[in-house]
């Protein structure tokens, strides 16, 4: 994941018109480029996909806690990547940069690492109910995922079938 994490950053570097240098979609971008080159190198698909989702997500921390709900974009993350990874990827990312605002990144980091800890999706993914409440706490229609929703799925299903002509429309 540290090696692939800015594979494409060339294709998405643009330069501003005040000089900031910037690379918007190089993480989902880089994680396609990544996915490709793994499997060409026969990487094994569990150990594929935690390195593609480290490198799909490594420009999140830094900017979790400017989001409504930063509980929920961990809780989504964990599920393709292991969070505390994650949070030494981008740790590792920012120390190696050269920037006036490292230390305040740094303690980003730590509190994103904080917060997954805290919600229980540091070294998993978040545990849901059931795949009601995931699927609703996703679509922001349910907003406990240790509970699980009402669900009564039953029905009845009445099937005709038969011959054309044997009046089954009556």
């Amino acid at each position: 994941a540290a090696l692939l994490h800015d594979v494409a950053k060339p294709e998405c570097h643009l330069v501003e018109a005040d000089g900031r240098i910037r690379s918007p979609g190089h993480a989902l971008r880089g994680s396609l480029r990544a996915r490709r080159l793994l499997w060409e190198m026969d990487c094994p698909f569990a150990l594929r996909g935690e390195i593609v989702g480290l490198v799909a997500h490594h420009m999140a921390p830094p900017w979790v806690f400017e989001r409504d709900d930063p509980a929920r974009v961990l809780r989504r993350i964990s599920l393709d990547c292991r969070c505390h990874l994650l949070a030494i990827l981008v740790e590792a990312d920012a120390r190696g940069r050269i920037c006036p605002d490292q230390a305040q990144l740094l303690e980003t980091v730590a509190l994103f690492a904080q917060l997954a800890d805290e919600i229980g999706v540091a070294d998993g993914q978040a545990q849901f109910a059931s795949p009601a409440a995931r699927y609703l706490y996703f679509q922001d229609r349910w907003h406990v995922p240790e509970l699980a929703p009402f669900e009564d799925f039953r029905c009845h299903v009445v099937m005709l079938s038969g011959l054309p002509g044997a009046g089954k429309d009556t």
